[in-house]
């Protein structure tokens, strides 16, 4: 049986002796996705000539980075104005040549950096660019990408935007010791080349440059240089990324120039954009070091910032392409025959790692290795069927499919004396097992026992390479596109057997290959196209205008990546500019848990991609994957939990059973733990041995993602129940994080029906940028009337989604019973409920348990008087209360003060995030609508706080960041303690409807934000 879909709250503190209790009702539930607010776009401060040249589809911008406007441009530019660039790509244009008109204060010249997402003509931008400067009396470039096929590409985009006299130079068409500035052809143009020529070529690159150098220097794709490590003040990284900054670091006054749309997905990745002033003379960093520091420690939170500054700055800009007409759809799937095989291949894998660690020889590392790529295979496997269904219904209804996968197989099934791919067997996966046995076991394969093992494996049934058998399945060679960067394929015979065809007649030529495949598919010759990883970056799949092929993409992600960026770049292939329709994404998984492993690595790559390069971690989840993120955090506490609980003579045991243990275990936690231990020993997981010592019995840490990998060799039925139990755990932990406030979520709208600004203030400006750091007092209204609760109400029961209002069982100690409106949601796969009250707005979430122990159902006719009364009303004190304070009362008062840093953030970070650290939990950042002025981004601070972040920031920039004087040490000590008496006095109350609000005023429930001071002066 598969995780139900709503499991219960899970804790871990009676024994298994004592009685069972109740468990959870399951039926309030009801599915709500996580929602990416984005606007449409539309380019700001462009020249009136350039107005009115629309983008052919809809442009969006997250919500967030909408709300931030760059600095006003000053210079003009001299491009024509024929409409064959659009007003948002001059936008582009407009700005990069106006920053690079700047200097860093090392003296650098400015660089800019083009995040637009796949598909918004990122290369008619740089051809924009280039042919501006062209026209400026600057004619030397350099565009550098990550393919050599790009090269049509980019004199396609000078030709479309008519550029096409520019002369571009392909440098691999030099030999490496000619000298380029004496060739008479070369005085002029770009020259084009990959990241790999620039590393063998960058002294001969640097000649041609000349050292005075001020054209263009494009980083076309530039994610592939962002392994850059910094050690102290030792920076490493790959060949790439040392080339990168080297070339950067040769030329100060080149015009540098980064685009991809996925530049990063971590701090680190960063390293190599030297040329955007994130650390250095004049900001919070001194160094490159100190900035990657503190963006890991400040998480997704400190790169919303970070995207938001540099917006701010004029350095960047991230827009994408509408999804507003594409559909994204999860498909699980699992055919019960393909179950039994996989029963039986994890009996296998059990035994070969007990022989291989009995044995004590082989490398450990090599072995899970084999094994993680072994189930890797499986999966792709265990999903070839439904893909092919839902490839063959696409094609009757007159649409065409694209499946993305990341391995071919071929690496497995090709040694290095098999040049000819002589002796292939049609299962990957087999292949891979065996060369493991054979070359990097260790074991004696003369012995009974290995002798043993590699006949059951030759007797094993394994699934042949799902790639070759989807080709096979959908119509063979002839009806499918190939584009991979193998050299054969696997092509079955009338007889059922296997036999290798090379792709190509000649050796090495994959490249020309994959284009003729393309233009074959994109001319409607072939229906049905697979990509591999080597041709998901650069390549235009989607329903061209311009070609022959317009029928509606149906993209099939069968195999995810391990890389974000990957994952990013592969989607983006089918939905690009100028499309005649947008595509159908499907996401392929199984029920099978080990295969979140995969998942939730790229869940977390993405929610960081979509913070560092969109100013939202949402952005970049809308492809239905975020459900499947594992919190790093908390899944490794309740990985700890789950090992202790199922450990030999724990004394721990869950409150809430989950349901599979009445079916299969009579309700006996015992027999399953028993079971469950069994299993992870045979997959390699030894709990006991993870047990410290047999006195304090506590587990030592074992990774999630190592867990998650063990997890795939276990029997099918045994693994989901363990991964069941482990997300029970998992979710139960960050509700009860997010109930109290330690649990960091993205940037959110303030939940208050009209916000004002009552006081602004600029606190510095900085005069190299122009950019300004603000204060702001905003008051507003948290209220929900009872016409809004009603609508509340009646939208979610027309969903479906269970709703109702309750009442109190008890007054509170100082008003009356609460009266509120309540909602289902389903959140990682754990049902909560959210409630809204008339004076107090939106509420942390709660579960169903909580809601009936306090409260009652009641009819909303019954309650609308008193609804309506608490409302008018404004606080929540009883009517006649002696401890009301009138008008101005702030006991659960509807008016809420907010105090927000706004504006230049970035430079102040370190000072900030230290300081609101010692009394908040985890920093807040909202966006927030006014009725008086702009939506301003920002930062919460405490009311305990106002004056010494005003007072830090007013210093402005300082080399030194601890240096604070007495006073401000001394107003430092009275806000602490201040902060700790206001604690306790609101967790003092001894009603548990007033401790959940003093938990509330210091942070934000899941979806539903309150501000961090309710009420307070500056």
């Amino acid at each position: 049986r598969q995780p139900t879909c709503s499991p219960p709250s899970i804790t871990t503190s009676r024994r298994r002796s004592e009685p069972r209790k109740r468990r959870l009702n399951n039926c309030f539930c009801a599915e709500f996705d996580m929602q990416v607010y984005t606007e449409s776009y539309e380019p700001a401060g462009m020249p009136d000539r350039y107005r009115g040249h629309k983008h052919p589809d809809l442009v969006t911008e997250t919500a967030i980075l909408s709300a931030i406007r760059p600095p006003a441009i000053t210079n003009s530019l001299s491009l024509p104005s024929d409409g064959k660039l659009s007003s948002t790509q001059l936008e582009s244009v407009h700005l990069a040549c106006h920053q690079h008109e700047t200097f860093m204060s090392s003296g650098m010249r400015n660089g800019f950096f083009i995040g637009d997402g796949p598909g918004m003509g990122k290369g008619r931008q740089i051809a924009g660019i280039v042919w501006e400067n062209h026209i400026q009396e600057r004619p030397k470039c350099i565009w550098i990408s990550t393919s050599p096929d790009l090269l049509q590409d980019a004199k396609r985009d000078l030709r479309d935007i008519g550029a096409g006299h520019i002369p571009v130079h392909d440098l691999k068409d030099y030999t490496a010791s000619q000298r380029l500035s004496e060739i008479e052809a070369l005085e002029s143009g770009v020259i084009f080349c990959t990241y790999t020529l620039l590393l063998k070529r960058l002294e001969q690159l640097t000649d041609w440059c000349g050292p005075d150098f001020d054209g263009v220097l494009a980083f076309d794709e530039c994610h592939k240089a962002k392994s850059v490590k910094v050690n102290g003040e030792k920076t490493t990284g790959t060949a790439t990324a040392h080339a990168v900054t080297e070339i950067q670091n040769l030329h100060p006054g080149a015009r540098v120039l980064y685009v991809s749309a996925t530049g990063a997905s971590d701090p680190q990745q960063l390293l190599y954009a030297t040329r955007l002033g994130l650390w250095g003379e004049g900001t919070s960093f001194p160094d490159a070091a100190s900035f990657e520091r503190e963006m890991n420690e400040g998480g997704a939170g400190a790169m919303e910032v970070l995207a938001m500054e540099l917006k701010r700055t004029g350095k960047y800009l991230s827009r994408t392409l509408s999804f507003k007409d594409a559909t994204f759809k999860v498909e699980k799937s699992l055919e019960p025959d393909f179950a039994a095989l996989y029963d039986k291949a994890a009996v296998f894998m059990g035994d070969l790692v007990r022989l291989v660690f009995r044995a004590g020889s082989g490398s450990k590392a090599n072995l899970w290795a084999m094994s993680q790529r072994f189930w890797l295979q499986m999966l792709m496997a265990a999903k070839v069927k439904a893909t092919v269904c839902i490839a063959k219904q696409a094609l009757q209804e007159g649409k065409c499919v694209v499946i993305g996968l990341q391995a071919t197989g071929e690496a497995a099934q090709a040694g290095p004396d098999d040049a000819d791919h002589d002796g292939w067997c049609a299962s990957s996966a087999k292949v891979m097992v065996r060369n493991y046995i054979t070359k990097h076991s260790g074991l004696d394969l003369r012995a009974p026992k290995t002798q043993c093992l590699l006949d059951r494996l030759n007797q094993l049934e394994l699934p042949v390479n799902p790639l070759d058998d989807l080709i096979h399945q959908l119509g063979g060679a002839s009806q499918v596109a190939e584009m991979t960067g193998r050299a054969a394929r696997l092509e079955c015979n009338t007889d059922g057997a296997w036999t290798p065809v090379r792709r190509s007649e000649d050796k090495g030529c994959a490249d020309t290959v994959n284009i003729g495949e393309r233009e074959r598919f994109m001319g409607g010759e072939k229906l049905v196209a697979i990509i591999s990883d080597a041709a998901s970056t650069g390549i235009s799949l989607q329903a061209d205008r311009r070609a022959p092929n317009t029928r509606r993409r149906v993209h099939i992600t069968l195999e995810l990546p391990w890389s974000a960026d990957k994952a990013v770049q592969q989607m983006g292939r089918s939905h690009r500019s100028n499309q005649a329709s947008a595509p159908e994404f499907v996401l392929m998984m199984t029920p099978i848990g080990g295969e979140w492993r995969k998942a939730s690595a790229v869940a977390s790559r993405l929610q960081q991609l979509g913070a560092i390069t969109q100013g939202d971690r949402r952005a970049a989840t809308n492809s239905g994957i975020h459900r499947f993120k594992i919190d790093p955090h908390y899944g490794n506490k309740a990985l700890a939990e789950l090992l202790h609980a199922l450990a030999p003579d724990s004394d721990q045991t869950p409150d809430e059973l989950p349901d599979f243990l009445d079916e299969d275990y009579q309700g006996n936690f015992e027999a399953f733990a028993s079971s469950a231990r069994a299993e992870c020993e045979r997959a390699g997981v030894s709990i006991a041995g993870l047990l410290a010592s047999k006195r304090n019995k506590k587990i030592r840490s074992l990774p999630s993602n190592t867990f998650l990998n063990k997890l795939l060799g276990m029997k099918l039925k045994m693994q989901s129940q363990i991964f069941q139990y482990w997300m029970q755990l998992h979710d139960a932990k960050i509700c009860k994080a997010k109930l109290n406030g330690m649990y960091t979520e993205s940037i959110m709208d303030l939940e208050t029906q009209v916000n004002k600004v009552e006081a602004e203030k600029i606190l510095f400006t900085n005069e190299a940028t122009g950019a300004e750091t603000k204060y702001a007092r905003i008051v507003g209204d948290r209220g929900i009337s009872f016409e809004k609760a009603k609508e509340i109400y009646e939208q979610a029961r027309t969903a479906g989604v269970e709703a109702g209002f309750y009442k109190g069982r008890s007054d509170t100690t100082n008003g009356e019973a609460s009266i509120q409106v309540a909602v289902a949601r389903r959140e990682a796969k754990r049902t909560v409920v959210k409630i809204a009250r008339a004076n107090t707005g939106w509420r942390p979430d709660t579960s169903r348990a909580d809601l009936d122990d306090k409260y009652f159902r009641v009819e909303p006719d019954e309650v609308e008087a008193e609804w309506r009364r608490q409302y008018a009303r404004g606080c929540g004190h009883k009517e006649g209360s002696t401890e009301c304070a009138g008008a101005g009362c702030d006991y659960r008062s509807r008016s809420q003060t907010v105090h927000l840093l706004h504006g230049s953030v970035l430079p102040f970070w370190d000072q900030i995030r230290a300081r609101l650290l010692r009394v908040r939990k985890c920093i807040k950042i909202v966006r927030v609508h006014t009725i008086n002025g702009p939506t301003l981004v920002g930062i919460t601070i405490p009311d305990e706080l106002i004056l010494a972040i005003k007072t830090v920031v007013e210093a402005g920039l300082r080399t030194d960041s601890d240096a604070e004087d007495d006073e401000t040490r001394h107003l430092f000590a009275v806000e602490r303690c201040s902060a700790k008496r206001q604690r306790k006095r609101s967790l003092s109350s001894t009603s548990d409807d007033e401790d959940e609000d003093a938990t509330y005023s210091s942070g934000y429930s899941s979806g539903s934000p309150s501000s961090s001071s309710s009420g307070g002066k500056e």
